[in-house]
């Protein structure tokens, strides 16, 4: 049985190790207790995914998160107006992209623990970015005779303490997960720490200035039709 990869985990003083094999079954286990008889040894978990397996997971992890950005676009673009929804779309994707990528080149396991983790994340990043589309749509209310991109500013320094301070809040629990959840919630913890500070970015600085770029090429468009 060919050995892909082992890593070592858990904290320098403990002897973990997560060996990953093209096939494992209840004999391997035998094998490694027999080999190192006289020592404790704990088998955490066995996780088996053949080929099939994987590919399920990709499809079913692709076709969740591409439903969840449609329903997501969808929800913006009736509750609070059409020029918001690609803002929210484009910064909900650029999230999970960049999270995947970080995990692809860190070499952590991709499964369903990570897709839960991906989806929550993007729950969480469209919670941040809809509290600064709300403020903007409070404030083109109150402030009728300023352009969109002033009003802009102002919710995003209006909004920006309570922004920072739940993101917070969300890394130090994220932040205690990683170092001592222990290998099954590594992945999760991770993508919750590092997609947080991803999440937070992109719901200041490129959902909210997407919606004012979406604005600026619907006048233009419009312009041009008067123009015809």
């Amino acid at each position: 049985m060919d050995c892909i990869d082992v890593k070592r985990e858990g904290k320098t003083t403990e002897f973990q190790y997560l060996i990953i094999l093209a096939g494992i079954s209840k004999k391997l286990q035998e094998a490694i207790e027999k080999e190192i008889s006289g020592t404790k040894v704990e088998i955490i978990g066995v996780d088996a995914v053949g080929p099939q397996v994987g590919k399920d997971l990709r499809t079913s992890g692709l076709l969740a998160a591409i439903y969840s950005l449609i329903a997501i676009t969808i929800y913006v673009a009736f509750r609070f107006d059409f020029r918001f929804a690609p803002g929210a779309f484009l910064s909900l994707l650029h999230d999970g992209l960049i999270t995947l990528g970080v995990l692809t080149l860190l070499r952590f396991e991709f499964d369903m623990t990570g897709l839960a983790a991906i989806m929550t994340l993007l729950g969480y990043s469209i919670n941040d970015t809809i509290v600064v589309y709300d403020r903007v749509r409070e404030n083109l209310v109150k402030h009728k005779t300023k352009t969109l991109g002033e009003i802009i500013n102002i919710s995003i320094n209006e909004t920006l303490g309570r922004s920072i301070i739940t993101s917070l809040t969300v890394l130090i629990v994220s932040a205690v997960l990683l170092f001592y959840g222990g290998h099954t919630l590594r992945t999760f913890s991770f993508v919750m720490f590092f997609g947080v500070i991803i999440g937070t970015y992109s719901s200041i600085y490129i959902a909210a200035p997407l919606a004012l770029y979406t604005e600026r090429i619907m006048k233009a468009y419009t312009l041009k039709a008067i123009k015809k």
